[in-house]
C-alpha cells in the first residue's frame, strides 16, 4: 500500500538505488570481473586511481554514489524516528521517509557526477596515460635508469656532469633509484636516489609488493578528491 501522498516517492528511492548499482555493475565490466571491480572500489575509497580512465570513474562515481545514497537513507530515517516521536502512525514514519526521496535522488545523481570528475582528475594525475596503466616491467625500469644517469651526464648543473659512468647509462656512487611511493602509473615518475643500505632500510620499512608497488604511502603530489571535498565544507 502506497502511504505518500502523491503515491510515486518510492520511485526516487529505486532510481537512486538503480544509479548506485549500475555505477558499480559499470566499475566490474569495465575493470573485467567483480573481484577486480571491488578493488578498484577500495582504490577509490582511499582516493586511488586503479585500471582503465573508464574503471577509475565509475569506481569513484560508485563510492560518491553509495555515500550519499546511504546518509540520505540515514537522514531520512532519523526523520521518521522523529515523526513517531511526535505520535505519528507508523503510515506516517513510512510517509516520511519515503518523501525524503526526491531529496536524495538527488543527492545521490550530484555526488555522482562529483565522483566522476574526481576520478578523471585522479586518474588523470595517478596513471596519465594507458601505457604507464601497470606496474613497471625490468625493461621499464632499466629504461628509466639509462635515461635518467645520461640526463644527469650531460647537464652541467648536475653534480654527475660528465661522469664516465653515467654517460654509459650506470649508476655512480652505487646510488640506486628508489620509487619511494610505488612503481604503478604516475608513480613511477616519483623516485629519489638512494644507497644500497637506505634502499634496503626503504623496504624493510614500507615492505616488497608485487612488482615493486604500491607501497602504502599516499603520494602527496596527488590531489586526494575527497580530502579536497572534505576541505569545501571545513570537514578537516
Amino acid at each position: 500500500m502506497a502511504v505518500d501522498p502523491e503515491g510515486t516517492a518510492w520511485w526516487h528511492w529505486l532510481i537512486g538505488a538503480l544509479i548506485v548499482v549500475a555505477c558499480v555493475a559499470l566499475t566490474c565490466i569495465t575493470a573485467g570481473g567483480f573481484g577486480a571491480g571491488i578493488f578498484a572500489i577500495g582504490m577509490a575509497a582511499n582516493g586511488l586511481a586503479f585500471g582503465s580512465a573508464a574503471t577509475t570513474i565509475f569506481a569513484f562515481a560508485s563510492v560518491a554514489t553509495g555515500c550519499a545514497f546511504a546518509a540520505s537513507a540515514i537522514v531520512a530515517g532519523g526523520m521518521a524516528i522523529n515523526t513517531a516521536f511526535n505520535g505519528g502512525s507508523f503510515a506516517e514514519c513510512i510517509d516520511t521517509f519515503m518523501n525524503y526521496g526526491s531529496e536524495a535522488l538527488g543527492n545521490t545523481i550530484v555526488s555522482g557526477i562529483g565522483g566522476a570528475i574526481g576520478g578523471t582528475i585522479a586518474y588523470s594525475q595517478q596513471i596519465g596515460n594507458p601505457s604507464q596503466n601497470g606496474f613497471m616491467t625490468v625493461n621499464d625500469r632499466n629504461k628509466q635508469r639509462y635515461h635518467f644517469w645520461r640526463s644527469q651526464a650531460l647537464d652541467p648543473n648536475s653534480p654527475f656532469h660528465g661522469n664516465k659512468y653515467a654517460l654509459q647509462g650506470k649508476s655512480v656512487n652505487g646510488l640506486q633509484i628508489s620509487h619511494i611511493y610505488g612503481t604503478f602509473g604516475n608513480n613511477r615518475n616519483y623516485f629519489v636516489l638512494q644507497t644500497y643500505e637506505e634502499h634496503k632500510l626503504f623496504h624493510a620499512e614500507f615492505g616488497y609488493k608485487t612488482a615493486g608497488g604500491p607501497f602504502n604511502r599516499l603520494n602527496p603530489n596527488y590531489l586526494n578528491w575527497w580530502q579536497f571535498i572534505r576541505a569545501l565544507f571545513g570537514w578537516q
